[in-house]
């Protein structure tokens, strides 16, 4: 049975605390050792000393990474990149800002995928009680008041029979989703592969681009911190989780460009991997010396455009979900309400 990935949260903690602790002049092995002393959960405790040892017995820090098999194979081999290039500690560095960056937007998306999940969940569980219970009783009131559920209040009541004769698959379908929602806002691991499964449909399209863009960044930027080539790098970012099938297509067109002599950022911009604008940010970082900057900032900044793209969408959704259901729920129990007001008119 494999062991459990550490989360990207977890990941970039200890990745971003190495990096600081080796820049102070300590070694991995100690720093491994300090960053355990911090944890408070034993079993990472565990996890971090076990490291800190094989670091201390001489290991090589990309090899204690893979030998933990809690770390994903992409933080391993940039590690391991940084090691061969002296580049250990930006690795670590650019590793710890990309995992914080991909937690950030990995809760954003379950904010927004769950919460109006849940709300709409709640509401037709109010409507099917409606009709399903509650249109009958009404029913056999106005039975026997002499009249009966006609017109709209008749079509619903035909609706909540049809729906009763199948109250145990709905239960059933109830509670599946339920238990959908709870393993995708409390284990990482399921989370990610729903989403993993999403981006891989290809759906490249409105908010699922923009974070589809925001992750590549986010890898380019950590590939090219850690001294990989300008190839490597779009190759390495195309093929990390979270970016959608699409991606892989405009890696490849990108690196055929990269291959023919152009320059990185127009061949990103050319296949559509990058925007014009933070493909010209590129460029002048580049020609200025400062790529892995450049590439940073352009990392941060559709990061936040993704972020804003999310909220964006939960500012929209919510209130429709709302109004919908709102609008069902007042339906039903208008439909039932106005037949009672003309029998009490015609008894008045």
């Amino acid at each position: 049975m494999s062991e459990q990935k550490f989360t990207n949260e977890e990941t970039g903690s200890v990745c971003q605390s190495l990096a600081y602790l080796i820049h102070s002049g300590i070694s991995a092995a100690s720093a491994l050792s300090l960053v355990a002393e911090d944890e408070n959960r034993p079993k990472y405790k565990e996890i971090l000393l076990e490291m800190a040892t094989q670091a201390d017995e001489g290991a090589y820090l990309s090899e204690v990474f893979r030998n933990s098999g809690r770390f994903e194979d992409y933080v391993c081999e940039m590690i391991s990149v940084g090691e061969k290039t002296g580049r250990t500690e930006e690795a670590l560095n650019s590793l710890g800002t990309s995992c914080a960056r991909r937690a950030s937007l990995d809760r954003q998306l379950k904010s927004a995928l769950v919460y109006p999940a849940v709300l709409l969940l709640i509401m037709l569980a109010v409507i099917s009680v409606l009709l399903i219970y509650v249109l009958p009783i009404f029913d056999e009131v106005y039975s026997q008041l002499g009249s009966g559920l006609t017109g709209m209040a008749g079509s619903l009541l035909n609706v909540g029979k049809a729906l009763g004769s199948a109250v145990p698959l709905l239960i059933a379908v109830f509670v599946a989703a339920v238990v959908f929602l709870v393993l995708f806002s409390v284990v990482p691991s399921f989370r990610d592969k729903v989403l993993n499964l999403f981006w891989k449909s290809g759906k490249d399209k409105g908010v699922s681009a923009k974070i589809s863009a925001a992750r590549f960044a986010q890898g380019l930027s950590m590939c090219i911190c850690s001294g990989i080539s300008a190839d490597e790098a779009v190759s390495i970012s195309a093929a990390l989780p979270g970016t959608d099938g699409s991606v892989a297509l405009k890696a490849e067109q990108c690196r055929k460009l990269i291959a023919d002599g152009a320059s990185l950022a127009s061949a990103l911009r050319d296949s559509g991997l990058l925007p014009s604008t933070e493909s010209r940010m590129l460029e002048a970082g580049i020609l200025g010396g400062s790529g892995d900057l450049a590439v940073e900032q352009i990392s941060a900044r559709l990061t936040e455009e993704s972020d804003s793209a999310i909220s964006d969408s939960v500012a929209k959704i919510e209130p429709a979900v709302v109004v919908i259901t709102s609008l069902l729920v007042g339906l039903v129990i208008l439909s039932v309400m106005l037949p009672l007001v003309n029998i009490m008119a015609a008894i008045g």
